[in-house]
């Protein structure tokens, strides 16, 4: 995989300006970590892992959704796409303009 672009061609990379507000906040990073795993969650299942309400987080999966960071199925669970995850199960995502490395509790913070 190119170290500048996602692993999916058809995924197309992310606008640089939205995803610098998609990951600039604290609330969206810990969503992002609690993704990193490649499973997707509901919104109730990311919130209770950043320890954030399901409000607060649903609203942030909206402005990630429109960066194109994450995504929704049918059934309402969100994931980051599979191309912008190098290696399941490791906390790194890579969108292309930047490479993200969480640590082991997929905090960001360590």
């Amino acid at each position: 995989m190119s170290a500048n672009l996602p692993a999916n061609p058809n995924l197309p990379r992310p606008s640089l300006h939205l995803l610098l507000k998609a990951i600039g906040d604290p609330t969206r990073w810990a969503i992002l970590g609690a993704l990193t795993s490649g499973e997707p969650q509901m919104v109730i299942e990311i919130a209770e892992k950043i320890g954030a309400s399901a409000s607060t987080v649903s609203k942030n999966l909206a402005i990630m959704r429109k960066a194109n960071v994450v995504t929704a199925n049918r059934a309402g669970l969100y994931s980051i796409p599979r191309a912008y995850l190098p290696t399941l199960g490791q906390p790194i995502i890579d969108f292309g303009h930047c490479l993200l490395r969480f640590d082991a509790q997929g905090d960001g913070e360590g």
